[in-house]
Parts: structure tokens; sequence; C-alpha cells
């Protein structure tokens, strides 16, 4: 079996499994409100919001593409999410978590991609169609379940929300027929069993499905989404510094992904710090984040050449 990590086990724990972990442990500790907290303390700020400052180590600081990926873009996204809440324009909020969702999404693929591409699989464009769909779909039936509605949460109070049993019903029946279209055909156009291009992806749809079509609670929407996405994303951060400067530490990187946390909890998401510049430092770290890695994981990038060979 090919790995990215190196051992295969390495690829278990950290880009496989933790998401599903989450999966048992968010509804092992689902009603028990100290246990819960301290779930969503950890998933939240540490893998969620701290993995957001940990691309500054792709970089090395001195160069011009940290100045273009790291350094523009930070004034522009000032600008913008200081004064849109000052503005007392809807949708900042809407525009986060739809974002959030398509960077997610991205991730998955991309890994994927690059599990294809160690194990010398060729990416048709049927698998693709189907990979996109049997992901998109759970998430669109989110917005029909009738259960969202009655949440509070100011994050999913910004989705676009339209309760309707019936079509949700539909939705959700189609996600698991769509999905099993999607899983055989995978493993249709394989002339022998390839592991981890498979076992990646179909773990992670089964996130999906979970999240989206099953969680009873904002822990348990958030908890397995944001873990399996960060604690991967820091691990190929780890990977990436081996891979271009043959040298790199796990402890630099979890102390950024904890002070990362840290600003961002005694900043505090709510609504009461929508003008706080605080919260627009928070959403920049963000939105610079998602839009260094549009580019710096990309095969014409020098540096993603050889983190890929």
């Amino acid at each position: 079996m090919q790995s990215i990590l190196g051992p295969i086990s390495r690829d278990l724990s950290l880009v496989i499994l933790p998401g599903l972990i989450c999966i048992a442990v968010a509804e092992a500790v689902n009603g028990i409100p100290v246990l819960a907290s301290i779930a969503m303390l950890i998933g939240i700020y540490f893998a969620d919001a701290g993995h957001v400052y940990t691309t500054v180590f792709r970089f090395d600081r001195s160069s011009k593409k940290y100045q273009v990926f790291i350094l523009a873009p930070l004034v522009g996204f000032f600008l913008l999410f200081a004064i849109w809440p000052l503005s007392g324009l809807p949708g900042m909020w809407s525009l986060v978590i739809y974002m959030t969702l398509i960077h997610n999404l991205r991730q998955i693929f991309g890994i994927r991609r690059w599990y294809y591409r160690l194990e010398h699989r060729t990416d048709k464009p049927l698998s693709q169609y189907l990979f996109y769909l049997s992901y998109l779909l759970p998430f669109i039936a989110m917005h029909f379940r009738p259960q969202m509605s009655q949440s509070d949460f100011y994050l999913i109070r910004a989705l676009w929300i339209h309760p309707s049993l019936q079509v949700y019903n539909l939705m959700f029946y189609g996600s698991f027929l769509l999905g099993a279209t999607w899983i055989a055909t995978e493993l249709w156009q394989q002339k022998t069993w390839k592991a981890m291009s498979s076992l990646y992806p179909f773990s992670q749809w089964a996130i999906y499905i979970y999240v989206f079509l099953f969680a009873r609670s904002e822990m348990q929407m958030m908890l397995p989404l944001v873990v399996s996405h960060g604690v991967a994303y820091m691990a190929l951060i780890h990977h990436s510094r081996i891979k271009v400067y043959e040298t790199s530490k796990w402890l630099p990187i979890i102390m950024v992904a904890l002070a990362g946390g840290a600003f961002e909890y005694f900043t505090d998401y709510s609504e009461s710090r929508l003008t706080s510049p605080l919260l627009a430092s928070c959403l920049v770290a963000l939105f610079t984040h998602y839009y260094a890695d549009t580019f710096i994981w990309k095969g014409s990038d020098p540096d993603a050449r050889k983190i890929y060979s």
C-alpha cells in the first residue's frame, strides 16, 4: 500500500481515522455537557482554528511567495471584514460557512488525487463527477432537515435553511444511492485493489453522511468535520517541510496551532463581537489560509512538485 506520510499507520492515524474516531467521541459525549464542551474546545480551537495559522510553515518567510500569498491578502481581507459588519449588509457568516465547505471539499479531493498519483491510478471524469455529487448531496440535504430550523447556533442560522421533510427524505435516500453508485464505480474501475485511494475518500464520505444527515447537535455536526480536516492539514504541513526543507519538527506546528486557537477562543465568535477588530483579524487569517491553499498545493508550484515527488 502506498502512503503519503511514510508508514501506513501514520496515514491511518493522522489522515484517515481522526474524523471517524470523532464520530464515536461525539456519540459518546453528546448529552454530557462537560465532556462535550471539552471535545468542542479541542476540536474547534485547536484542530480547526489552530490549523489555519500553520499555513505559514509552507513558506520561507523571506521569499516573494510568502509576500504574495500571506502578506498581500491581509490588507484586503482586513478591510473587507472590518467594514462589512459596520455596513449592516447581511451574508458575512453565510460566506464564511459556504467557503469553509468548499475549502474542506477541495482538501479531500486534493488528498484523494495525491493517493491516486502514488498508486498510479487515472482519475477519470466519471469518478470526479460522482465524487463531488456524493459529497455535495448530503450537504444540500441538510438545508431541508426539519431539525435545523430549531437551532439557535449562529453559524447554523447563517445557512439558507428551508425545512421540508419530503425534500429531505428524497435527498436522504438519494445520498446513499448516489454514494453506492460512486463507490461501485470506483471499485469497478480498479483492475487491482488500491487501498489508500479508496479508503481515504470513502472514509471522508462517511463523515459527511454522519455530519449532515445524522448529527443531532452542533457538537456532533462540527467535531468530526473540523478534526478530520485540521489534523490531516497539520500532518501534511509537517510532511511538506520534510520534503522541501529536509527537516521539520512537530512542536512548532503544535505551538502555533495552540496560539492561533487561543487567540480565536478569546476573540470569541459571537454576534456581539461583529464590530471587533479582533474578529476581523480571525476572519483575515481564515480567508488568507483559503487564498494561499488555492495555489500552494497545485502541481505547478515548485515546492508542491517536491512534496508530491
